[in-house]
């Protein structure tokens, strides 16, 4: 649990708000000035600092200085009397993070410390999901989705062509980033290309590049997408929209391994592995002369199917809570959005044509149009009498079960969140989320 220093010089406070705060599982320390604060911080540092403003051997505002200089990632909550809220203002422009203006009830105090714990959680969340945005986790925990991934596992290593089958949205570049990661080529570039987003005319020069005066319009070298994965991994969404004519560029490539760029006379060879995706029937596209019969042969060396999310309902769960942690750090969330209980019903029972990409987008719609941290089921804009599969037993049954164990042991600890959350083996954020959802009193 968090250590946090009270830097106040009356002590009956000081014990008041210790004992509040010990109440929470919070470890407490103690210092009645600036001068004794500076000596603990050299022996610790604390992740929440409540200061006052007054001290009898200094500003407050003096000791935010020391803080923010020498020991940047500690929360500082700021208290002060009701005459010094310019000075609190000033505070908050030096780098504190909230303050109280005396006299506060203890438990604004403990609120306040979880909403500024929360908020750097969120933080370093957001922080590591944009250094980490191009490696986006696949989420699931179906038996057809593990079996998916053991599959993706085995092919990663192994220097073949991949074709991945699935519908619009059902995470098929996800996966392809996945395989890249888990491959030996991974400290080299991957560059998806969707295919049907280019328009016709300049696919060529899109994929295999061109030299200046190829066309109008080229007045500088433009590097193909295939030059540009040299070493590492191309992904070709929609391979099945590519005309005949680039269909036959990319099987050379394959038999060469060697591009030429428009209006050149050079070839080049590169080492690029190809993964490629459709979300049509190329083995039909194929006998209607629409699909090279040879290309298609030579990119489904080994073939993965992507089931859709209506098929593999139990990754559902999964996948809203993995996208309400994203929604809420890109949209700068002071916490995770929870879901009402009674909106599990109409996800689960919902067909998801637009699959994975589509509930992503309804979770952010539902956030946005939220006001508060519960989504409620008027926020989900998916009609009702859609579905196709009823909430199982067993799902119901672990709603049942797991508001239960929350009840006991919210009793056991005598209605203490923190050390109830410990009992659980859960986070404090979880815990609160989860009693919200089963409006537990």
């Amino acid at each position: 649990m968090a250590e946090i220093l009270i830097v106040e010089d009356k002590k009956n406070l000081r014990k008041m708000l210790k004992i509040a705060l010990e109440a929470e599982g919070f470890n407490v320390q103690e210092a009645g000035g600036i001068t004794q604060a500076k000596q603990y911080l050299h022996k610790f540092v604390p992740e929440v600092m409540v200061v006052d403003i007054r001290l009898p051997d200094g500003n407050g505002l003096d000791l935010l200085d020391f803080l923010k200089k020498d020991i940047s990632d500690i929360i500082i909550i700021v208290m002060t009397a009701y005459g010094d809220i310019p000075m609190a203002v000033s505070a908050i422009k030096k780098g504190a993070d909230d303050f109280l203006p005396k006299p506060f009830d203890p438990d604004d105090l403990t609120e306040v410390i979880h909403r500024e714990i929360n908020k750097k959680w969120l933080y370093r969340k957001h922080r590591e999901l944009m250094e980490k945005s191009d490696l986006l986790e696949p989420v699931g925990k179906s038996k057809m989705w593990n079996d998916l991934m053991e599959l993706a596992g085995k092919v990663a290593p192994v220097d073949t062509t991949i074709l991945l089958i699935g519908e619009t949205g059902s995470g098929k570049e996800v996966l392809a980033r996945k395989i890249h990661q888990l491959s030996p080529r991974n400290k080299a570039p991957f560059i998806p290309v969707n295919c049907a987003a280019i328009p016709k005319d300049l696919v060529e020069s899109e994929l295999f590049g061109a030299e200046p005066g190829a066309f109008t319009g080229i007045d500088k070298v433009r590097v193909g997408k295939f030059e540009s994965a040299d070493q590492g991994t191309i992904f070709l969404d929609e391979i099945g929209d590519l005309s005949l004519a680039a269909q036959a560029k990319i099987l050379r490539i394959l038999e060469t391994k060697e591009i030429q760029r428009l209006g050149s006379s050079k070839i080049k060879k590169i080492d690029v592995r190809i993964i490629a995706a459709t979300n049509k029937n190329l083995e039909l596209d194929k006998n209607s002369n629409q699909f090279r019969e040879d290309l298609y042969f030579r990119i489904s060396v080994f073939p993965i199917t992507i089931p859709p999310l209506r098929e593999r309902i139990e990754d559902i769960r999964p996948l809203v809570e993995h996208f309400l942690i994203k929604i809420a750090a890109k949209l700068n969330l002071a916490e995770i959005p929870c879901i009402d209980e009674t909106v599990w019903p109409k996800l689960i029972n919902y067909s998801w044509p637009g699959n994975v990409r589509e509930l992503a987008n309804v979770l952010e719609r539902a956030v946005i149009l939220s006001s508060g941290s519960e989504l409620t089921q008027d926020k989900i804009l998916i009609p009702d009498n859609t579905g196709q599969f009823d909430v199982s037993l067993v799902e119901q049954a672990k709603f049942i079960k797991e508001k239960e164990m929350i009840i006991k042991a919210l009793n056991q600890t005598g209605g203490n969140k923190t050390k109830a959350a410990k009992k659980l083996g859960i986070s404090y954020r979880t815990l609160l989320n989860k009693v919200k959802k089963y409006k537990i009193n």
